[in-house]
């Protein structure tokens, strides 16, 4: 039975339903955690306890619950001893502890709350008791913060203890007078060995911890298995999200720009909640979607709309309701690893091809309880016009008199707009000249400011409020957010609601237990795919009023009537004023998700491990774009004004929407659930490791929603829908039909993976993987595709006579191969047939094919290739990192022409080849670190090469698609897009002419040259161009430490792609310059005189009368098709620049406050920063201060300032 869904009413209540029924529980059991996690902090001196059969361990937990007092002891001397029976009621917990080590060599000692258990004194040492004591200190990093959990080793002994939350430890030394060390280690910090007599006579020891600067990534997670830098040999680059982390940014893929060598970002819309285009390693599919996967936490994330908006649609395509990760908040995020050659992303099958980006999310920590608050506020700021190079009022108004000057002809009467309307009134004697004079200096000086009208200076603000805390056993994290983010432009704003709850629990010694909730509410508006305010602001004159002298809005005519075709075009000129149809339209997207997890590990026996980790998830989205009754885009429908015709007239009987306005309605539900089970493996016998693991995994993702276009849409009678059923309603009806579209994704999938190292010397890694899909096609060849992949790593500074070198630190090489997969989630191999309206003779569904079956159709496979280097010199000073790689992408999915007696005119099959070939370097300088002082520069290189080796031979290319980059052309890298081959202007006319074919700029007819200021279809020569994505990319990053204040700088810069400047003529294809539009500056530097060609590539004005007096193609001969010069010169080669540029993309100030005054205010931690991005960017001059990669977008990319607060308690 079909589920019936309202189109307003209780939205996402479902969804918020479950979120907090599951919060409920959850926070029930974060509840019971705590209380026991708390009721350590009680402390008594007596004890009363029963136990029996006990390992000495559980008695010191037990102990430790009911005094408070922790223990320190060695689990090697503690596990010799045997079980015990213990049952003491009220005692002295002195008593309780002798009767605990009743008959073992092991004695106690307590320091305030901290009971060190040792090994008994043998007799010979026990003659003077002062050899013995117990030492304590704390350990502190660079930053003079505590640092818990740092190992702390007796020398020589299996003795040793760890810091706490406050970086003390405790540990008995046994003879003072002897040359006792101790060896203190922690993961990302450097081991340091420490004599006993070298501490301070008085006061607090404090040993300072040194950041291992080759080991802060030490640990890489890949989403299926968690491995130590020396066990892997992919290529991986690992980075902490707090070293990216921008206040005015609220997703993290927005963080990552330039940060990752081989991952190139462009950010191409202003809008808050914009969702950039990602490539790894360049495009490794024709048709299918080319955006890395997400992962997080170990699980899949499913965009909520099933459509890779990126590649098909423009720049600001998915901003409303976003990616896979747009309901994740950064601040919840610990780590950000991205996978990029086959030996890492082989273990996730047939979607890793376009790599593979894994977010590790932050874990409770061990200690009393921590309480995070973090907020920011952001200025964005609006675009003005000083950053760009366009006409002014005055400059505008010159022009206008330079064309009426030259009594050049324009496309309609300017009657009421602008000079020219001003003119025409003048000259009609409705003014006289004393008041056109007047008129004109008001124009000028009034100098419409569109920018300022249409955008804002906008304050945005985000707030993240996070818990974490726990024993030794059970850790939990809990955070809630908000974050509201307006963008420049009036009417764009996102808001998002965010928590996540995760309890992380070891019940036992062999059993861990994992529970993590995520949900998310976003809610984004924006504009109507009809308006777009950047665009209207740069293209339109500023001598054009937004309001009257009475404030009232000022309407005036547009060309539409003239413009649009016949059948489209409206039957009176429409009046339009833009603050009004922004108004009168506007989009929104409404994505409310909630996620389970849940992972269960039992340490079995012998190195053995089983994990299970499943999830649930839910998601519904909707979005809505509508136009009122008011608004021009239902007016064009309509064909008409509001008011202008009578009612029950044949003209509203022509009309498909008399009354009401316009709305699409779009809604998905996504659920997806994934179970996986693994057995793994490690163990270490001398010189060797060897971890291996076997997994298996089914994940299902469904997806139900429908979408339609509705007519008669009135918000002020209660969202009602009340078309008026004219006859060109009726008739319209077919192609109003609402759509249900219900998605099915099921695989099935087994793997394994092996790693083996040798004296940390030579590392192998292998990962094997067979996916099956319903996907693909029936015969049983291609419906499963094996992945595989191996690797290897030789740590040379492993070697004797490198090992100790003060000069190499570390020098590594390392290669991969393996397979890659990638699948179209579009396509079917099934034979899919659409049904049709219903036929009103026949009384059957019209139906025709959406696919044609293909038995064989089968994944696409790309096999990579790569090999690095790594290198660290004196001391980890100077560090790098080298990869160069090659990707051969084979059975690419594409289209097919077919017979069109089948029923459509193409198949999908498997077809292509794409290939992909870079280099990678990552470079890290620490010139200056001392206690005080640090400075640091970071440097990532990326370069791509990409070709379409293999296409479609038999397919069409046409001009257009060459034109606008979508062509496939084998030889050619993907998106390459061409332009006619511009030839100069003409000396005597100065009109632009064109070469041909043959490389000629003028036909020659009985002796006569005629210039080319037209072409022919067929003599169209079309010159490559450039490619639309960039070939190198990355960052420079300067960073700067003094005491507890930070100063970063990065800077980000992309290299090697191409774009069309803006059009100069736009619609303006036979006539001069509207008096609606506004021009670059650079006309003013048009050709006027012979000679001028010389200096200027801008055309003379363009005059119809004179240009249809040349002598024409239609004129020389006939034939038609002719594209004039107009048409042609926006589209030339010599309006197109590159897109290079370098961006200060960010400038951070940071100020701790110091641990002296926050232990006065028992404030753990407080710091303050200031963030600006976007500040500047160097790019073509031809871009005129134009932002190259956003400059088309709703809202440019927007300098920001923004204030942030960090406190810990």
């Amino acid at each position: 039975m079909e589920k019936n869904r309202d189109f307003d009413i209780g939205w996402g209540s479902n969804v918020i339903k479950k979120m907090f029924r599951t919060m409920k529980v959850f926070i029930c059991i974060l509840v019971l955690s705590l209380s026991s996690v708390t009721a350590s902090t009680f402390s008594q001196v007596r004890v009363s306890i029963d136990v029996k059969n006990a390992t000495l361990k559980e008695v010191f937990k037990e102990i430790t619950k009911l005094t408070g007092y922790e223990f320190v002891y060695s689990n090697n001397e503690i596990e010799r001893i045997g079980k015990v029976s213990l049952n003491v009621s009220n005692k002295d917990l002195k008593d309780v502890l002798a009767e605990c080590l009743k008959g073992t060599q092991l004695w106690y000692m307590i320091e305030e709350q901290v009971v060190v258990i040792s090994p008994k004194l043998l007799q010979a040492e026990s003659k003077d008791v002062n050899k013995a004591t117990v030492a304590s200190g704390r350990v502190v990093g660079e930053d003079k913060k505590p640092i818990p959990g740092v190992t702390v080793l007796l020398k020589g002994t299996s003795t040793g203890v760890t810091t706490g939350v406050d970086g003390v430890f405790f540990i008995m030394v046994p003879d003072t007078t002897a040359n006792v060390e101790f060896i203190f280690s922690f993961v990302g910090m450097k081991t340091k060995t420490i004599t006993y007599k070298s501490r301070p006579k008085t006061g607090e020891w404090l040993i300072t911890m040194e950041e291992d600067l080759l080991e802060m990534d030490e640990v890489v997670v890949t989403g299926y298995t968690t491995l130590s830098r020396r066990e892997t040999a992919s290529a991986v680059s690992q980075i902490k999200a707090d070293d990216v982390m921008l206040n005015s940014k609220s997703s993290i893929d927005q963080m990552l720009i330039g940060q990752i060598p081989g991952m190139t970002i462009v950010q191409t819309s202003g809008e808050p909640s914009a969702t950039p285009r990602i490539r790894i390693r360049g495009i490794s599919s024709i048709t299918s979607s080319k955006a890395p996967v997400w992962v997080l936490d170990g699980v899949i994330l499913e965009d909520p709309v099933n459509v890779d908006y990126s590649q098909i649609n423009g720049d600001d395509a998915a901003y409303l309701i976003g990616n896979a990760i747009a309901g994740i908040n950064p601040r919840d995020i610990e780590t950000i690893t991205v996978l990029k050659d086959a030996s890492a992303t082989a273990i996730y099958g047939v979607q890793a091809a376009n790599g593979v980006i894994v977010l590790t999310t932050k874990q409770g920590k061990e200690g009393k309880a921590q309480l995070n608050y973090n907020t920011s506020m952001t200025l964005n700021q609006r675009p003005s016009y000083g950053d760009f190079y366009l006409m002014n009022a005055a400059e505008r108004i010159q022009l206008s008199q330079d064309i009426i000057a030259n009594s050049l002809e324009y496309g309609r009467v300017p009657v009421s707009l602008g000079y020219e309307g001003l003119y025409m009134d003048y000259m009609n004697r409705k003014i006289s000249y004393e008041d056109f004079a007047l008129g004109t200096k008001r124009m000028a000086k009034r100098n419409t400011d569109w920018y300022d009208i249409l955008f804002r200076n906008v304050l945005s603000h985000n707030h993240t409020l996070s818990i974490n805390g726990g024993s030794k056993d059970t850790r939990y994290y809990a955070s809630i957010g908000f974050d509201q983010n307006f963008g420049t432009a009036e009417g764009s704003v996102s808001k998002r609601y965010t928590t996540m709850m995760k309890l992380n629990s070891w019940l036992n010694d062999q059993v861990f237990v994992g529970v993590t909730l995520n949900g998310n509410v976003t809610d984004n508006k924006g504009f109507h795919s009809s308006v777009n305010p950047n665009q209207y602001a740069y293209e339109t004159s500023r001598t054009i009023p937004c309001y009257n002298e009475d404030g009232s809005l000022f309407y005036y005519e547009t060309r539409q009537k003239g413009q649009l075709a016949s059948n489209l075009a409206p039957r009176e000129e429409m009046l339009y004023n833009i603050v009004h149809e922004l108004g009168q339209t506007g989009s929104t997207g409404k994505v409310a998700g909630i996620t389970g997890q849940v992972n269960l590990q039992w340490r079995i026996k012998y190195g053995f491990k089983y994990d299970f980790l499943g999830s649930y998830s839910y998601q519904q989205s909707k979005q809505n774009s509508y136009a009122k009754e008011a608004s021009n885009y239902v007016g064009i429908k309509r064909k008409y004004n509001v008011g202008s015709i009578e009612p029950n007239s044949l003209a509203e009987d022509n009309s498909v929407i008399p009354i009401g306005g316009i709305i699409d309605k779009s809604e998905t539900e996504q659920t997806t659930y994934m179970i996986r089970n693994t057995i793994g493996f490690s163990g270490h016998w001398g010189d060797h490791e060897v971890s291996a693991s076997a997994l298996s995994e089914i994940r299902g993702v469904k997806q139900t929603g429908f979408s339609g276009t509705y007519y008669g849409w009135m918000p002020e009678r209660g969202q009602t829908l009340t078309p008026m059923l004219t006859s060109a309603y009726v008739a319209e009806l077919a192609n109003l039909r609402p759509r249900i579209s219900d998605n099915l994704t099921n695989y099935v999938s087994w793997a394994g993976t092996l790693a083996y190292t040798w004296r940390e010397k030579i590392t192998l890694n292998g990962n094997i993987r067979m996916d099956g899909s319903n996907k693909f096609g029936e015969n049983p060849k291609y419906r499963f595709l094996p992945i595989w992949s191996i690797a290897g790593r030789y740590t040379l500074t492993e070697e004797p006579f490198v090992k100790g070198s003060n000069i190499i630190s570390l020098l590594a090489l390392k290669a991969s191969y393996g397979i890659q997969g990638n699948i179209d989630k579009s396509t079917s191999p099934e034979l899919v047939i659409q049904v049709g309206a219903l036929n009103t003779v026949t009384r059957l569904n019209e139906s025709f094919f959406e696919y044609l079956p293909n038995a064989d159709l089968r994944w696409e496979k790309t096999t990579s290739y790569n090999l690095g280097l790594e290198i660290a010199l004196l001391k980890d000073r100077i560090q790098g990192e080298f990869n160069y790689y090659f990707k051969k992408g084979e059975d690419m999915i594409m289209s097919k022409k077919v017979s069109q007696s089948m029923g459509l005119s193409t198949v999908k099959i498997n077809g292509g080849r794409i290939d992909n070939s870079g280099c990678e370097l990552t470079f890290r300088f620490y010139p200056i670190r001392t206690a005080d002082y640090a400075f640091s520069v970071n440097f990532v290189y990326s370069y791509n090469k990409n070709e379409l080796v293999s296409a479609n031979s038999d397919s069409d290319i046409t001009n257009s698609e060459m034109l606008n980059g979508s062509a496939l052309i084998e030889g050619k890298p993907m998106g390459t897009f061409y332009s006619y081959r511009f030839a100069g202007l003409n000396g005597e006319t100065g009109y632009p002419t064109f070469y041909d074919k043959d490389g000629k700029n003028y036909s020659e007819v009985d002796g006569v040259k005629y210039p080319h200021y037209a072409l022919y279809e067929e003599e169209i020569d079309l010159v490559k161009s450039g490619c639309l994505d960039p070939t190198t990319s990355g960052s420079l990053g300067l960073n700067f430490r003094y005491k507890n204040f930070r100063i970063d700088l990065g800077f980000t810069y992309t290299l090697g792609a191409h774009r069309r400047l803006p059009n100069i003529y736009r619609q303006e294809y036979y006539k001069i310059f509207d008096p609606l539009i506004n021009v670059t500056k650079e006309l003013k530097h048009r050709w006027n005189d012979p000679g001028d060609e010389n200096s200027t590539i801008f055309p003379a004005l363009y005059d119809n009368r004179t240009y249809s007096q040349l002598n024409q193609k239609s004129a020389l001969d006939g034939r038609g098709s002719v594209y004039y010069g107009t048409q042609l010169y926006d589209k030339t080669d010599v309006r197109v620049a590159k897109i290079d540029n370098v961006r200060l993309r960010n400038l951070s100030l940071m100020y701790r406050i110091p641990t002296k005054i926050l232990e006065k205010i028992k404030i753990q931690d407080i710091s303050f920063n200031f963030q600006a991005t976007n500040l500047f960017q160097i790019a073509a001059k031809e871009w005129r201060g134009r932002d190259p990669e956003s400059g088309d977008s709703n809202t440019p990319i927007p300098r920001t300032y923004s204030l942030g607060l960090n406190v810990t308690f």
